[in-house]
């Protein structure tokens, strides 16, 4: 009643300002409700999460939808695990002459696979921006670094717990080979999920690379449990077609996925991401032992960054089988795992040993061009560029890991940037020649978090042919347009008239020469994606 007598003595001129007033007051509102995050702002970095503190992940994604919502969370999750493989990578790197071959090995099956790796405990905040026309998804994930420190190590005690127990089972049972057998491959998952409870407490300074007291004093090794197993399992291989059979068996020792579809992606020669015409071999006769096994779909796009994920999923299988193959005096080591899509928990590990001389003279275990590949490789380690902020994806219709390519096989390159930017797509070839597949290639505002076909863009089809070996292709996103190249024009192709893999290196990255204008380098930002080829030959 008050009220409304006092608006009856409000001048016209008043009410305009109280208007005026409440209206940008609401603005406020909305304004405060609706102000990014600063590290939406900012790309994943955060004052409320200091990197000292804090371990970080960001992501995001084209759209406002749940589905959007998620990929961003996986791109973010995905993010974190990468920061923490890259680091155990290092250590690898900087330590490898120093630390046993077993223990590299071990490790390799987690940095080689880095959206399987789920790290625990994480939290996650989510800001949605409606613009009309873009509109994005963001997340970030994070955990105190004392957080994670502390699950960690209960989660490891936990599973030396349980690995004490079955082995104890197993030793108490070696009468009855069979259930001896059953417990001891049923460590083999676990000393998996130990593997990775050390590469997270590693990442954060928490524990030592070469400090394995702590485990030997509680637990025999891995390898010592495989002994164990040979000495009791009656498999043998005395052919090469053996291999195959050997990890369906120890497979099916460890778990039973009745009507699952198990996809298997090629295995690599050891710690590299290279693959060979063994490799193409031991895929094809292992998805023959497994009744379950399914081929990956010619139509794959990535959702998020877990690109092997994203593949298997797309082609309608619930696990993913990974692995590497290692050279060893007059033998060879076959490692693969297994792996449940949904929840990235390793279900099955496998190793199987036999004598080199059961393969074909023929059949290469590694690239003839090596050498070449891993200078090449090393070229481009020497000067990373990395950015936690700006982020480019390359993939293929094959995922991103473990490529292999066979003879008359089409491959498809897809790229996805989180910020407009200009892409520059180099390719080097098994016999050594660069050559420029695009260059300046715009991703604007609209194309931002969206997959873009190279093959549209370019008209083109990537056909496997000779000469065969180990490929480059190497992706670099810049905010600012690149130098131009010299290039020499041959059957549609532009050639690189460079020979060194440093020369590439730096041109790919347009770090020196054809500087042709002044520009502020501060305010350019770049970063760069490489994917690992392997083409082969059908027959051996």
């Amino acid at each position: 009643m008050i009220i409304i007598e006092r608006q009856t003595v409000i001048s016209k001129h008043n009410l305009f300002l109280l208007w005026l007033t409440l209206s940008l007051s609401i603005c406020h509102l909305v304004e405060a409700k609706n102000k990014k995050p600063d590290w939406v702002v900012n790309y994943g970095q955060a004052t409320e999460f200091p990197a000292d503190r804090y371990l970080t992940g960001f992501g995001s994604a084209a759209g406002i939808d749940q589905q959007s919502q998620q990929v961003a969370q996986d791109n973010a999750r995905a993010d974190l695990s990468r920061q923490v493989v890259v680091k155990i990578s290092n250590s690898i790197s900087n330590q490898q002459q120093e630390t046993e071959t077993d223990l590299v090995q071990q490790f390799s099956s987690v940095t080689h696979s880095t959206s399987s790796l789920q790290v625990m405990g994480l939290k996650s905040e989510v800001y949605l921006d409606d613009h009309r026309k873009h509109p994005t998804a963001y997340a970030l994930t994070y955990i105190r670094r004392t957080d994670l420190v502390r699950l960690y190590q209960r989660e490891k005690e936990r599973v030396q717990k349980e690995i004490g127990q079955l082995i104890r089972l197993a030793e108490s049972n070696l009468e009855q080979k069979e259930l001896a057998l059953q417990y001891y491959f049923q460590t083999l998952p676990l000393f998996e999920k130990l593997t990775e409870s050390r590469t997270v407490l590693l990442s954060v300074g928490a524990s030592s690379l070469l400090d394995r007291q702590e485990q030997d004093d509680v637990l025999p090794s891995k390898n010592e449990i495989w002994d164990r197993i040979r000495q009791l399992a009656l498999f043998e291989i005395k052919h090469l077609e053996d291999v195959a059979g050997a990890i369906q068996f120890q497979f099916n020792q460890q778990f039973q996925a009745p009507k699952a579809g198990l996809m298997v992606i090629p295995f690599y020669y050891q710690d590299t991401k290279l693959c060979s015409q063994f490799a193409r071999y031991l895929k094809q006769t292992l998805e023959s032992k497994l009744s379950q096994s399914v081929p990956p779909t010619g139509q794959f796009q990535a959702r998020s960054v877990s690109f092997s994920r994203d593949l298997a999923a797309a082609s309608g299988a619930d696990y993913i089988i990974t692995g590497s193959y290692w050279e060893e005096t007059e033998r060879l080591r076959v490692l693969a795992q297994c792996r449940e899509l949904k929840s990235g928990t390793v279900v099955a590990s496998t190793s199987v040993e036999f004598a080199s001389d059961l393969l074909p003279a023929a059949m290469q275990l590694k690239p003839e061009n090596f050498q070449s590949a891993m200078a090449q490789q090393m070229a481009f380690a020497q000067q990373i560029i990395d950015s936690d902020q700006f982020q480019l994806e390359v993939w293929t219709d094959r995922g991103q890991d473990a490529l292999l390519y066979g003879q008359g096989e089409l491959m498809k390159i897809y790229l996805r940037s989180n910020r407009p930017c200009y892409v520059r797509l180099i390719y080097i070839l098994a016999d050594g020649q660069k050559t420029l597949l695009l260059d300046n290639l715009p991703i604007n505002a609209e194309s931002v978090n969206r997959s873009l076909s190279v093959n549209e863009l370019k008209d083109l089809d990537f056909e496997c042919a000779a000469p065969f070996g180990a490929e480059m292709l190497v992706a670099v996103g810049r905010t600012d347009q690149f130098d131009p190249l010299k290039t020499v024009e041959k059957d549609g192709y532009y050639f690189l008239p460079v020979s060194q893999p440093e020369e590439v290196a730096y041109l790919s990255r347009d770090v020196r020469g054809f500087k042709r204008r002044q520009r502020d380098d501060a305010s350019i930002q770049q970063t760069e994606s490489k994917l690992m080829i392997t083409t082969v030959p059908f027959s051996f």
